[in-house]
């Protein structure tokens, strides 16, 4: 079959006349598209080729959503190219929203007229003004009790819905709080809405779906508020004769505290007083020379937002003793675990466990340390120990009136990361310190 002549070569007639039936009916009698799609579905600034045809189709056109005649053949982010006179392409070099629509294809094939639509569905992506559009991550700050926009606006077409969440949990947009098209309002600032905020953005069409997100953290300016230490009683410290007290002021607050002591409406004794300063607490600390010291202090906490006061009464309280039974429980590449009982009836509330490295031949009065708090029989852990290390390590009780004498020395080693064997024989009983113990009761009788 050429030129559209059959030729019969050694062949019956009545096949000529099939294959003469074949060219004229059925080959190239239906116009289609080449992606066959009827419905397409592309993002601003994306390409798409769609190409109509068939192998005898004449007289070719497409029509756009408005149902003019594309005529350009360059030059235009949307135009037509020829192939070969039977197949026509449509070209979009680069998609812009008002290409969305129905575009149809008309022609004819064997002199009858066809068409061919397809809808072309154009999607602008989500996307985040001002810094959220390229950034992850945003910090934002409020100030407690005014209002306040988190700033999160963001674009698209379908529009995106927006849903905000708190701390990870959705968060209902009644009341003080409402989702605004460029952000969220919030009314009436509290310090407790300080923390993490994520702006997600859902976007759905015909075809498919999609969702961006971003992070928030709002920093909320508000006066100080008291923080409660949760290993001393509120507004009492207690401390003995001859050892230091330890008094603590600690707010929360934004920005940070200023702390200023007084005692009975005037300055302290330098003599018997020492302030150290650390970040978000001042600590006072008393040396107890007498009687004298005993009695009230006052912490005041300011910022540029507001001023609030206690009182803090200083009371004699009892050393405690040293602990009575002191083991390792277990060891870890950077942790070990202890078992530490202390004599009963004198308000043990914790442990410092006092531990030097061997190989550093420092004394272990010069040694880190770390604090631990009672925790009904579980043992006692420090972290942040260097793996496969031989420690020297001596242990205090406390209570809220300050810290025993310690323990004699002993020793652990922390595990080997590749092997993970240690030096360090957990003992089932405990080492019992009954000889320093004693020692200890008889000096405090002399």
């Amino acid at each position: 079959l050429g030129g559209g002549v059959v030729r019969c070569a050694v062949m019956h007639r009545l096949t000529c006349f099939v294959v003469l039936i074949l060219a004229g009916t059925s080959i190239g009698q239906r116009l289609f598209l080449t992606p066959t799609h009827t419905e397409v579905e592309k993002y601003v600034n994306q390409s798409y080729i769609v190409t109509c045809g068939a192998p005898y189709a004449s007289g070719l056109s497409w029509t756009g959503p408005n149902g003019q005649i594309i005529n350009a053949t360059e030059g235009k982010t949307l135009h037509i190219q020829d192939r070969d006179g039977h197949y026509l392409s449509l070209v979009f070099e680069t998609i812009v929203r008002d290409h969305r629509g129905n575009y149809t294809c008309k022609g004819s094939t064997d002199k009858k007229f066809q068409q061919l639509t397809f809808s072309l569905i154009v999607v602008k992506p989500i996307t985040f003004a001002g810094p959220l559009d390229v950034q992850q991550t945003n910090v934002q700050n409020a100030t407690e009790g005014k209002t306040i926009t988190v700033k999160c606006e963001v674009s698209g077409d379908p529009p995106p819905k927006v849903v905000w969440q708190f701390k990870g949990k959705a968060l209902p947009t009644s009341g003080r709080f409402l989702s605004m098209t460029n952000g969220l309002y919030i009314k009436n600032v509290s310090y407790q809405d300080e923390g993490v905020y994520q702006c997600r953005a859902f976007q759905v069409t015909k075809l498919s779906s999609s969702m961006e997100s971003r992070q928030i953290t709002l920093n909320v300016q508000h006066k100080p508020r008291w923080v409660d230490t949760n290993h001393s009683d509120k507004d009492r410290a207690y401390g003995f004769m001859g050892g230091y007290a330890n008094i603590t002021c600690q707010a929360s607050a934004r920005p940070w505290a200023d702390y200023t002591w007084t005692r009975m409406n005037a300055s302290l004794d330098t003599n018997t007083t020492k302030i150290i300063d650390e970040p978000g607490r001042s600590v006072l600390q008393v040396y107890m020379e007498n009687r004298s010291v005993l009695g009230p202090y006052e912490c005041a906490a300011n910022n540029s937002l507001g001023e609030i006061r206690k009182v803090v009464d200083l009371l004699e309280g009892t050393k405690p003793s040293p602990p009575i039974r002191v083991s390792v429980a277990g060891v870890g590449v950077e942790t070990a675990s202890f078992h530490l009982h202390a004599v009963s009836n004198q308000h043990v509330i914790g442990y410092r466990i006092q531990f030097v490295a061997r190989a550093k031949r420092i004394p272990i009065d010069r040694g880190d340390y770390q604090d631990v708090y009672t925790s009904n029989g579980v043992p006692y852990v420090i972290v942040n120990l260097a793996p496969h290390t031989e420690y020297s390590y001596r242990v205090a009780t406390r209570n809220n009136a300050g810290l025993s004498d310690f323990s004699p020395v002993q020793t652990f080693s922390t595990r080997d990361p590749t092997t993970g064997d240690s030096g360090t024989s957990i003992v089932p009983s405990p080492f019992t310190s009954f000889g320093f113990l004693l020692t200890f009761l008889l000096k405090r009788t002399m």
